[in-house]
């Protein structure tokens, strides 16, 4: 948290040399050091939160485990709900100008920065005070992981690996590889290394295998919910004043049917309702939420690439405009404007799907991961997450310097209009149509999967601090 506040005052005082476009390049890479330097400061506070929180309710019963976990990802999506409301009230802000008010009374970057800066300090100064008066400082409890989870890791493969290429090359390899192949595991063989390794450790580290090709399975689920609002954010960005409604408008669907689930998932005729036979169902019901999500996503982009004007302008579309190009001014490009009710429910599947599957994730590592390394695990838990959102992306600008066929102008702005420079229609549709084939695809192998690891994890019973 330190290192961020840090970052955001840097932020702020670097930000009175942004007057102009050569002056935003200029300090380009002192801008982007800093940004580093929060991303650093984030990085190290959120693996800590949920580990600390669940050390205080060491004993507590499962459910009660579950509903914190449910709290902890709503209070993270209220947080999401509350930034985007916060950039929805500024969407109009256009000049390049930090000090200045635009010609239309738009507040410059600097107002907003001070009125995130005022709006988190107030709210730091009633945590501040909640924490002091209402929580009893001595009972709070903090489980501190012994050893390095990375050095343990390192340290008993290297023995395992060592004590297998050291029987292979004993005269008797037949009777060495048939006794790995029974009842003894490869990594096994590290518990004999002299006493370096004791059981425990070599146990650990098998259970680090066993979640790891799990959680690495999930990124292309974590690549459809950034797919899911990406699109929109730059088409937010490209279209510029010319956009009518801001974009913004249907991504706090997500967020909010997050926090409306969080809410009812503590009434008990809901709890009962959604029960399920084990976390990994839950999970998998997830991720077929988000093949939903990402369904209706391809109709979007279809019917905005395709549709006729006479069929659909006055029913789910907003309009169809002719708006001039950006990076061409003597270009007029047709435009369709979609109705804020038919780009939600998209982010109102994804909502769901992030509810069950996340929350599922989390109890899923602290039911099967050793008590040493659940605070390393969730880490690495958040860094494929973000794995997941940046692929898009990646992936995005690859297709575009590929297939880009604009001759005087920016490719991402024809995307965003769904028209090449020329008229022909993009190729973001049919992106969207190979992403949902794959995607299911991925679904049906992930459920083979889930059906393999069911046999083989252990059910949240009295497992939790195990």
């Amino acid at each position: 948290m330190f290192i961020g506040s840090i970052a955001f005052i840097l932020f702020f005082l670097t930000t009175h040399h942004f007057t102009s476009e050569d002056q935003c390049e200029k300090y380009e890479a002192l801008f982007s050091f800093i940004i580093l330097f929060y991303i650093i400061g984030f990085s190290a506070l959120l693996p800590l939160l949920l580990p600390f929180g669940v050390d205080q309710m060491e004993g507590a019963s499962e459910q009660s485990l579950k509903s914190y976990f449910a709290w902890f990802f709503g209070v993270l999506n209220a947080g999401a709900f509350v930034s985007y409301s916060y950039y929805l009230g500024f969407t109009d802000v256009r000049d390049i100008s930090l000090y200045q008010i635009d010609k239309d009374n738009n507040p410059n970057v600097v107002i907003i920065l001070l009125a995130g800066l005022l709006l988190g300090t107030v709210s730091l100064f009633i945590a501040i005070l909640l924490y002091k008066f209402l929580v009893n400082t001595k009972r709070l409890s903090v489980y501190q992981p012994s050893g390095d989870p990375l050095g343990l890791i390192w340290n008993v493969t290297k023995s395992a690996m060592n004590k297998y290429s050291q029987k292979r090359r004993r005269p008797s390899i037949t009777r060495s590889i048939q006794y790995l192949e029974g009842s003894q595991r490869l990594l096994d063989l590290a518990k004999d290394d002299h006493g370096n390794n004791t059981f425990e450790n070599v146990e650990s580290v098998k259970t680090f295998y066993r979640i790891m090709p799990l959680l690495l399975a999930l990124i292309p689920y974590f690549a459809v919910t950034s797919v899911s609002t990406g699109a929109y954010i730059e088409q937010n960005i490209y279209l510029f004043d010319q956009f009518e409604d801001s974009t913004i408008i249907p991504q706090l669907v997500d967020p909010c049917i997050i926090i409306i689930l969080v809410f009812l998932f503590e009434f008990n005729p809901v709890k009962k309702r959604l029960k399920f036979s084990s976390i990994l169902q839950r999970v998998y019901i997830g991720v077929f939420f988000g093949l939903a999500s990402l369904i209706f996503a391809t109709i979007v982009e279809f019917v905005s690439t395709f549709a006729a004007p006479f069929k659909l302008s006055y029913g789910a579309l907003q309009a169809f405009k002719n708006l001039t190009h950006p990076d061409d001014p003597g270009q007029k490009v047709k435009v369709l404007l979609f109705k804020i009710s038919f780009q939600s429910p998209q982010f109102l599947l994804m909502g769901i799907s992030e509810f069950l599957a996340v929350i599922g994730i989390f109890e899923f590592i602290y039911a099967q991961s050793p008590r040493e390394m659940k605070c390393f695990i969730y880490g690495l838990f958040q860094c494929i997450r973000g794995i997941g959102y940046i692929i898009p992306f990646i992936v995005n600008e690859i297709l575009q310097a590929a297939t880009c066929a604009c001759s005087n102008c920016n490719c991402k702005t024809c995307a965003a209009y769904h028209y090449q420079c020329n008229g022909a229609p993009t190729n973001v549709s049919y992106t969207y149509l190979a992403g949902t084939l794959l995607f299911t695809l991925y679904v049906i192998s992930l459920y083979f999967l889930f059906r393999r690891y069911k046999k083989r994890v252990r059910q949240p019973r009295e497992i939790w601090y195990t």
